[in-house]
């Protein structure tokens, strides 16, 4: 996928031990670079590229459960960092060669001890238990838990569920459709009139009339009152005495 900065972001989860996985990501990263240069563009435009990795198993050797990979040049006699020049940044609009160069992300599951510190490590909980606590707060987490729920339902309570959601959008299908409805019918009432106190009267009366109108329908489409109410705002008094 593209973020809003146009930088491309591989994301893959993977089960099974690869010895030569190193080499993997660095095969995918360029691939998607060479994929992304159209033809005759200066190498300027080249996508940057973000690599995450969620793997069942040790990348290499070592002791966190996070490894961040970026490119750097380091000179050999002063130990310093190469940098870009005040042109460079210009034309790239990033301030390092990091910024250019593809990055890796390795997050090792096993070795997440299921202490969830920040909001990170929320999304590491959950990718590893396939589980969402009730006091995470990690942004995408409730709508990742609700696609979970669907995930794990059986044949029959998923069909069940995708009639329920079929269900809600006839009813706010229907709703929109009547309230339009009375909404016209409420001005042309009042441009027979011919007063512009009479249109606006109308316009108001129609509007009435359209959620009155829709929620009679869904009454009798067995929703409960409670429920119309939410939907349309009329009370509770007007939807019993329809």
């Amino acid at each position: 996928m593209k973020d809003a900065k146009e930088r491309i972001i591989l994301i893959e989860v993977q089960f099974s031990r690869e010895l030569d996985f190193m080499q993997r990501i660095l095969y995918a990263g360029a691939k998607v670079i060479t994929e992304h240069l159209a033809s005759g563009k200066i190498y300027a435009e080249v996508s940057k590229v973000i690599s995450i990795n969620i793997l069942h198993f040790a990348a290499g050797k070592g002791d966190d459960y996070i490894y961040h990979g970026t490119t750097r040049f380091i000179s050999l006699h002063n130990h310093s960092e190469l940098e870009l020049s005040e042109q460079q940044k210009q034309l790239y609009g990033v301030q390092k060669i990091a910024d250019l160069h593809p990055e890796y992300y390795l997050i090792e599951l096993r070795n997440f001890n299921d202490v969830a510190k920040e909001p990170l490590d929320e999304l590491i909980y959950f990718l590893k238990n396939e589980e969402i606590k009730e006091n995470f707060t990690a942004k995408g987490l409730i709508q990742a838990k609700e696609a979970l729920d669907v995930l794990k339902m059986t044949h029959q309570e998923r069909l069940a569920y995708e009639q329920h959601e079929d269900d809600l959008h006839y009813q706010a299908s229907m709703f929109h459709s009547n309230y339009i409805l009375g909404k016209i019918e409420g001005k042309a009432e009042g441009r027979e009139e011919g007063r512009e106190e009479g249109l606006a009267l109308g316009e108001a009366q129609g509007s009435k009339k359209g959620l009155l109108e829709a929620a009679r329908k869904m009454q009798h489409a067995g929703m409960t009152a409670a429920h119309i109410a939410e939907i349309t705002g009329l009370s509770l008094n007007e939807i019993e005495t329809l």
